[in-house]
């Protein structure tokens, strides 16, 4: 039940707003606004993952030799040249995390959530740290604190049911999805995390169920059908991944 997937994908959506400068200094020049050169670095790093690699050494893009950790440096260097600017600040947390500096992207988290305002984003990537680390009580607390700034963020509600769900305190956790339901998050991905809370709860065949309902609803969303394989003992649960596979299969 981890929602730092879903917030790290719109969070990049949304600050991916212009296009990529051949070199650190050409984007300091022409997109000197820090939120352009922001957006350009990300764009940068989000190229080197879809060549399939971490963005931790060089790559190439259109014959261009592009140096991955210089991003990562130029993103610290704006955070240094605008420590107020929020958007940097969080942008440096989650580049942070991704490339397995957890101590820097937390100091960056607090600092930003101890600032007035509402950071959910912010607050999701915080308490993942804080489960990595075993402290569900510190993880609940900063998304609590979250949904009392901003109660319209599903994927808050999302993200303190899998608190709950690790407490197993599944009634909560329960409410919390329905809450996530409620402000319109997909329900490919709360029925997904209900199978997590009844598979918990040693009722596998309604796991199952909803499972397949997940499916059936993306089937682009793998975690449900790895749920299912892992179920398939039990006899509704072979069906229903038996269904779930025929439905795959292309039509003749």
């Amino acid at each position: 039940m981890n929602a730092y997937k879903c917030m790290k994908g719109l969070m990049l959506m949304s600050m991916a707003l212009s296009s990529a400068c051949t070199s650190m200094d050409h984007a300091r020049k022409h997109q000197p606004d820090p939120q352009d050169r922001l957006a350009a670095m990300l764009e940068l790093d989000q190229n080197a993952y879809v060549h399939g690699r971490m963005c931790r050494d060089i790559w190439y893009d259109n014959n261009r030799v592009m140096d991955c950790e210089a991003i990562q440096r130029e993103i610290d260097r704006l955070y240094v040249e605008y420590p107020q600017a929020e958007r940097v600040l969080l942008a440096n947390a989650v580049m942070h995390f991704e490339h397995g500096r957890p101590e820097a992207a937390q100091w960056l988290l607090d600092e930003l959530l101890a600032r007035p305002g509402s950071f959910p984003q912010a607050g999701i990537l915080r308490s993942q740290l804080a489960l990595r680390e075993g402290n569900l009580s510190l993880a609940r607390r900063v998304l609590e604190a979250q949904i009392a700034l901003a109660p319209g963020q599903p994927l808050l509600h999302e993200a303190v049911a899998s608190v709950h769900y690790l407490t197993g305190d599944y009634s909560e956790a329960d409410q919390a999805l329905r809450r996530a339901d409620l402000l319109g998050a997909p329900q490919w991905r709360t029925n997904y995390h209900r199978g997590l809370l009844l598979e918990g709860q040693h009722q596998p065949v309604q796991a199952c169920d909803v499972y397949r309902k997940s499916l059936n609803q993306n089937p682009g969303y793998r975690q449900p059908m790895a749920r299912l394989v892992g179920l398939s003992h039990q006899p509704d649960c072979a069906r229903a991944l038996r269904a779930v596979r025929q439905s795959d299969q292309p039509m003749s």
